[in-house]
């Protein structure tokens, strides 16, 4: 239980000291996404709210939305021309490297390097161990600190704060504010600086990210029928340990509050995954000692569709495998694959969380809504005892989001 106590210590510490950085305190029921050993998010992505972030690197694709914000404890890295958004700190104790027209509204932390390919928009404070490279035509509201050089690049880069740089201080663009420098000042035909210059060194104490250590992997075992009829919304399949799902063609699969224990799932012969008398302190958990696959056709929540449901309800939904998840079609709920890796489909909705031992890959197009689960550790007993338990520290704060 003295790993439940400290989880609930650290939320504590984030609610009573709000100006403390997050990444220092979160908790990883704080992440829409994270996998410990890397993270990749596809072109167009859209986290809605709350952290994205790895023990290890972290890859963003263009046009992304990160709505609650950004870390880790490897490199941040970009595939095509970096171009994304982030709503919220930034923290990565490697190099955080950022393409163009990147928008950022919150601090920027980094144990390396920090470097724009061209035209930022900043909106809070960069410091880095490393150098700070800003090129093309940034706007910046925030102060700047780098252990090594600072380059305000751009002719028509605006700085509105102060710039230190404990050695080669380089401004082709305009600092409205003062400048420190530990070693050269290289003013650019261009260049202009609004305050004081003075040559001094600064220490430079970059926010770290807190490497979050992963909850174990519940102990449970399945067996038994196999699945062959799911059920109706009347009269649910009835929670309780299984093989696999054999459904011989279409059909549908209908899930009621309670813990359901499979070999694995193969959804690709589903009509619909429905999940029905949820709410409330009402929770669906489903178990797979083996890989989740396949594609979800017209799935359902209390008789709605997924995309109409509430996404809050995704919060009552924990789906736990032992092996991968790899699925092309929308989830309800939050995923955790403490031994695998989770993998979405292009344009896939998620009402929850991905939270993986090893990779999460977010598919193009990914949206997550993000819903901390009702629960943020579990103590389950096998099936077989019939009285099946969860215990788990509630989560104190519930983030508002938006769909």
């Amino acid at each position: 239980m003295s790993h439940l106590i400290d989880k609930w210590k650290m939320l504590v510490l984030a609610v009573a000291f709000p100006g403390l950085s997050s990444s220092a305190f979160a908790d990883i029921s704080a992440y829409a996404i994270w996998g410990r050993q890397g993270v990749h998010i596809g072109q167009s992505a859209n986290v809605i709210s709350g952290l994205t972030g790895s023990n290890g690197p972290v890859d963003s694709g263009d046009f992304v939305n990160y709505r609650g914000g950004l870390m880790g404890g490897g490199d941040l890295t970009y595939t095509g021309n970096g171009e994304y958004n982030v709503y919220g700190p930034t923290t990565f104790n490697g190099n955080a490297s950022f393409g163009i027209y990147n928008t950022f509204a919150g601090p920027i932390n980094s144990g390396g390097n920090v470097s724009f390919s061209g035209s930022p928009t900043v909106t809070g404070d960069i410091s880095a161990a490393g150098s700070v490279t800003i090129g093309g035509a940034g706007t910046l509201h925030g102060n700047i600190k780098a252990g090594g050089d600072a380059i305000i690049g751009g002719v028509f880069t605006i700085q509105t704060g102060n710039v230190s740089a404990n050695q080669l201080l380089t401004v082709n663009g305009t600092v409205n504010g003062n400048v420190t420098y530990g070693g050269v000042l290289a003013v650019g035909t261009f260049g202009a600086i609004s305050g004081s210059r003075s040559r001094a060194t600064m220490p430079v104490l970059p926010i770290a990210y807190m490497p979050q250590t992963l909850p174990a992997a519940d102990v449970f075992s399945s067996g038994g029928a196999n699945v062959t009829a799911g059920g109706s919304a009347a009269a649910p399949l009835a929670p309780g340990s299984y093989g696999s799902l054999a459904f011989s063609g279409f059909s549908d699969l209908y899930l009621g509050p309670g813990n359901y224990y499979f070999s694995n799932l193969n959804f690709s012969g589903l009509t619909s995954l429905h999940f029905v008398n949820l709410g409330g302190a009402s929770k669906i958990h489903i178990f797979s000692t083996g890989d989740v696959t396949g594609t979800l056709h017209f799935p359902t929540v209390n008789g709605v569709k997924f995309a109409q449901a509430d996404p809050s309800l995704g919060a009552n939904v924990l789906l736990e495998t032992l092996g991968n998840f790899t699925m092309s079609s929308d989830f309800y709920g939050s995923i955790f694959a403490p031994n695998g890796s989770i993998t979405t489909g292009s344009y896939a909705t998620i009402d929850g969380s991905l939270i993986a031992g090893n990779l999460v890959t977010a598919a193009v197009g990914t949206t997550v809504n993000y819903a901390a689960p009702l629960e943020t550790a579990y103590i389950v007993p096998e099936p077989a005892s019939l009285s099946l338990v969860a215990i788990a520290i509630p989560i104190l704060v519930r983030r508002r989001r938006a769909r």
